[in-house]
């Protein structure tokens, strides 16, 4: 577990104390942390910027594409999962979290030697997109894929009412090792929250190239987690 997801784990419960007839001379300022120590801030080590995407095609591409907000700490990142709608109910957009300096697209100079992993997940399944997605965005946060963590670019959720995905974009597609154990750390962190889900999927690297250049709807793989 990393120091970001330290922190936001859940807080371990006093056990009951059983009285014994004595009074307690705890003082309050040894039980209440002082306002320091509540406001206090967690920065993440990378800042990140969080994209939407309307999918209307009546619309121009810049038109869609909208930065919403940066996220610098964990207390940015939460307040914007706290009022931001769940993408099971967003049909017809993409959410995105990226890097700071990198845009959600593939002509971008940092994603355009790239790929992604892919996990599809079928209309029937929608019940664990909110969650799937909210574990991947923890994950980047807090510096999960550890070594490999520079070669992350960001996140996309492809939301839509016949099935979505969910991506985790790299800067170099044709660095098989790194993207591979990326993949395996990516399996690792959804696997604690719905292992009977993911053991019966495959996760699968494509390239952006092949995935602009395909013929037909299916784009290839590069490999298989």
């Amino acid at each position: 577990m990393s120091a970001v997801e330290a922190e936001l784990a859940p807080t371990p419960q006093p056990e009951e104390e059983v009285e014994d007839g004595s009074e307690s001379v705890e003082s309050p300022e040894a039980i209440i942390p002082v306002t320091s120590v509540l406001n206090q801030a967690f920065p993440l080590k990378d800042v990140w910027s969080f994209w939407y995407l309307d999918n209307r095609k009546s619309l121009d591409w810049l038109e869609r594409l909208h930065n919403i907000c940066k996220i610098d700490s964990v207390e940015s990142f939460w307040a914007l999962m706290d009022h931001i709608r769940p993408p099971a109910v967003m049909f017809h957009c993409d959410y995105s979290l990226f890097r700071d300096d990198i845009q959600p697209v593939w002509e971008v100079d940092e994603n355009r030697e790239g790929g992604r992993l892919v996990l599809l997940i079928q209309k029937s399944e929608m019940e664990y997109l909110n969650e799937l997605w909210e574990k991947l965005l923890v994950a980047l946060i807090g510096n999960r894929f550890r070594e490999h963590t520079s070669s992350v670019c960001g996140a996309v959720c492809n939301i839509r009412q016949k099935g979505s995905k969910i991506t985790l974009w790299t800067s170099k597609a044709s660095d098989v090792e790194s993207n591979k154990a990326i993949g395996g750390i990516l399996r690792e962190v959804w696997e604690e929250s719905h292992p009977r889900f993911i053991e019966k999927r495959r996760i699968r690297y494509e390239s952006h190239a092949d995935a602009q250049s395909k013929q037909g709807s299916a784009t290839p793989h590069k490999f298989e987690c």
